[in-house]
């Protein structure tokens, strides 16, 4: 064991469980890696790879790190829908990993820093978070690592603080989430008697290194009218779903393995007002006021999710010092055991380990229907499944409407999708049968602009025709694409021909913005 100093206290650190801990995390990388391939590609996948093509300093609804490192992916390993989720499957091991280090940093031995990992691992929200690329699978590592380093802050460590502000200002750049955990983490300071730390002149040099490294997207933000705070008031109005304390509390307990709350809340009762986890009592206030600060503004329960890896090592590390007991010792391998069936049993509610027919008929015998987190109505799947369907059929019947013009209204046709999915889609598949890009005036596509055709022949996909006549002379439907498993506002969509614009393309095209 190693010898750590604290200003009050001399704090000794058990050894770090290395290969049980890599072990544990390499089963979370193999299911991705088994199950990656299955269902289809997730419709946010055809957006950041649109815009790893389009790289920026920023984009409408996230800043630009996870889109760089797409890019990165894309590069290595190609666009297969296999390749770019070897980034998130690597994210999901290493976040198992975290999760035991942490609680070796708050004292915990073998047991609680297996029990930590296997709490990570059989985590559905984490499983199915890591099982696609998105922001959200390095926003989890993010946090992890900031809340490590808190903790060896708190430990006296304080020659942490300038890294912790490099990290805090990588973690803005890939999602703004970080910027709540900062603020979690400042209630928790102001509330607790380590308040000093406030006005530790090592705390706004840690500020400074992060806002010298978001400055660039804050420039972008800048240059651009500010189009992210339109988004994010857009999503609490229109798209987020209002849950409430007690149903956002609920949605923490189901979608982070309902056996998991047996480690969890202990680990944040611990925090709270055990004496062993005293110096940490700032992190348990910070959980409390993120848990408030999501509920009461129409958060998503997702949002609080990065946390549980901290909860889960207090947990484990409260747990240790009961089970390792004379006559306990049989309840650690019980623990364990009991925890990876769970898991077992909820991994195929996170990532394609079924067929879609037999995930049907498991969710069902589960008692466990798709649940809304946006104001949408649910089919047979849960949304990150839902979308990962449709998309090639939704393709070939937009070709199908394509190549009935004739070449010469071809080279003036414009392709538009109503939404991200549909346009990605397009995009993603469409070269291989001839389709040129598509537009959208959704996010980031709306900046990206409506392209060089005229504006007198649009295709146009999933818009009424009620909705174009204000804009268009003739509008034609030319084809429906109606598919089984999708969401149900991708279904029965109607493609339509539309000619002759009646107002500026540019009038048209700043009218129609979406940012939501």
């Amino acid at each position: 064991m190693r010898e750590e100093t604290n200003a009050n206290r001399r704090v000794l650190k058990p050894p770090l469980a290395l290969w049980p801990l890599i072990s544990i995390g390499l089963i979370q990388v193999i299911l991705h890696f088994v199950t990656n391939n299955n269902y289809g590609i997730f419709r946010d996948e055809f957006y950041y790879l649109e815009c790893a093509r389009h790289l920026d300093w920023g984009y409408v609804d996230q800043p630009p790190l996870s889109i760089f490192m797409l890019a990165v992916s894309v590069k290595l390993f190609g666009v297969s829908q296999w390749a770019i989720r070897i980034f998130p499957a690597l994210a999901g091991g290493a976040l198992v990993f975290l999760g035991g280090v942490i609680a070796r940093r708050l004292g915990g031995g073998l047991f609680a820093q297996v029990l930590a990992a296997v709490s990570v691992l059989v985590s559905p929200i984490y499983l199915g978070m890591t099982g696609y690329y998105s922001m959200n699978a390095y926003d989890l590592l993010f946090w992890a690592i900031l809340l490590l380093m808190f903790v060896d802050i708190l430990d006296g460590r304080q020659g942490v603080w300038p890294w912790m502000g490099l990290v805090a200002g990588l973690g803005l750049e890939n999602k703004f989430s970080v910027g709540f955990l900062l603020i979690g983490i400042g209630v928790g300071i102001l509330l607790t008697r380590r308040r000093r730390l406030l006005v530790d002149r090592r705390v706004f040099i840690a500020g400074l290194i992060a806002l010298l490294v978001f400055t660039p997207h804050i420039i972008w933000q800048i240059s651009k009218g500010w189009p992210t705070l339109e988004f994010m008031r857009n999503a609490e109005l229109y798209k987020n779903v209002a849950l409430g304390l007690l149903s956002f509390l609920s949605g923490q307990i189901q979608e982070n393995n309902p056996l998991n709350f047996l480690i969890w809340m202990p680990g944040l009762v611990a925090l709270l007002f055990s004496r062993r986890f005293r110096a940490y009592r700032a992190l348990g206030i910070a959980y409390l006021a993120l848990f408030v600060i999501f509920a009461l503004t129409n958060g998503k329960v997702y949002y609080l999710a990065p946390f549980f890896v901290f909860l889960y090592a207090a947990g484990a590390t409260a747990f240790e010092s009961f089970v390792l007991r004379p006559g306990w010792r049989w309840a650690s391998v019980a623990i364990i055991i009991v925890l990876i069936i769970s898991g077992a049993l909820l991994a195929p509610l996170a990532i394609p380990l079924l067929s879609v027919d037999r995930y049907i008929k498991y969710s069902r015998a589960m008692g466990l229907s798709p649940k809304a987190i946006e104001r949408h109505a649910m089919g047979e799947l849960p949304q990150h499944f839902a979308d990962r369907f449709g998309w090639e059929h939704l393709v070939d019947k937009v070709a199908g409407v394509y190549f009935s013009l004739s070449p010469e209204e071809r080279k003036d046709c414009i392709i538009c999708g109503t939404n991200y999915g549909e346009t990605g889609a397009i995009d993603y598949y469409g070269p291989a049968l001839g389709l040129p890009p598509a537009v959208s005036q959704h996010n980031n596509y709306f900046l990206w602009g409506p392209g060089n055709g005229s504006g007198n022949l649009f295709i146009m996909i999933g818009r009424s025709t009620e909705s174009l006549e204000g804009t268009f002379e003739s509008i034609e439907i030319a084809d429906t694409v109606s598919s089984p498993y999708v969401m149900p506002y991708e279904s029965n969509l109607l493609i339509t021909i539309c000619r002759k614009i009646k107002i500026p393309l540019d009038k048209a095209w700043a009218q129609g913005r979406n940012f939501g």
